[in-house]
């Protein structure tokens, strides 16, 4: 990113006393979607997040009877983001953009399955197994990402190279809300029991990438790649949880459409 601001300044101060035109825009990139890694280990679940009742319609396994699914810790895996940008934008000479703005990022993934691996831990409604079998009944909890929008905010400075090609760097401030999600797995299918929000997990990228599309504006193709770090804010129910974070790679691919002026 670096390397671009420095080769963008350059090129701006060898143009500039050529051509001092200035134009302004607005971009939208509707269609944004984020893939970020890194270490992110949960554990310390206390009993009360991972304690599912015997579900209403399986009374016949005691009624009344409240199941605890056993192990306390998860590693979620990778987290997938739908991150649509608002951004206002100032162009330079024809060729240096930059752009400030906000970024919507509502979490895809991690989310629960029907399975004992991955993000999800669960048990036999009747014994301490974990086996799948036909009708077998269980209860569950998982790490998920939250739906809740969480809003962040990006910096980004463009160069086009060709009239359909440009390179972008930038910095992004984003997060996600993760929660823990609890309930049965009954016929292969997942219903909920309760959801405890534990907090949110912010997310500074460093990223590089291209946009192929006009410069003059209109809709265009976004892939960028770049270094995350990641940091933990508990919300009041995840106080006591264990909440281990690491930086990883970032991954970004979108459609936008640009209004160009």
């Amino acid at each position: 990113m670096l390397c671009l601001l420095v080769l963008s300044c350059a090129t701006y101060g060898q143009t500039a006393q050529k051509n001092r035109k200035v134009g302004f825009g607005f971009e939208v990139r509707f269609l944004n979607v984020d893939i970020s890694s890194g270490r992110l280990e949960v554990d310390n679940i206390p009993k009360s997040m991972r304690t599912v009742p015997i579900h209403k319609d399986d009374g016949y396994l005691g009624s009344g009877r409240d199941v605890v699914v056993p192990s306390d810790r998860i590693k979620p895996g990778l987290l997938l983001s739908y991150a649509p940008v608002l951004a206002p934008e100032i162009t330079f000479s024809d060729r240096l953009t930059l752009r400030g703005g906000a970024v919507v990022s509502v979490g895809i993934l991690p989310t629960a399955s029907a399975s004992n691996h991955g993000t999800t831990r669960e048990v036999h409604q009747y014994d301490s197994g974990t086996e799948r079998g036909v009708g077998t009944s269980f209860v569950y909890y998982a790490v998920t990402a939250s739906q809740r929008p969480h809003f962040g905010w990006l910096a980004e400075s463009e160069l086009s190279v060709t009239e359909s090609l440009s390179v972008i760097g930038g910095y992004e401030s984003s997060g996600n809300s993760l929660k823990i999600n609890t309930g049965w797995d009954r016929y292969n299918k997942l219903q909920t029991y309760k959801n405890y929000d534990i907090g949110v997990l912010e997310t500074k990228k460093q990223y590089f990438g291209f946009r192929a599309g006009s410069k003059r504006g209109g809709a265009s193709l976004l892939v960028v790649v770049g270094h995350n770090s990641r940091n933990f804010n508990s919300a009041p129910a995840g106080k006591d949880i264990g909440v281990k974070t690491g930086g990883g790679f970032c991954f970004t691919t979108g459609v936008s459409y640009r209004i160009r002026r």
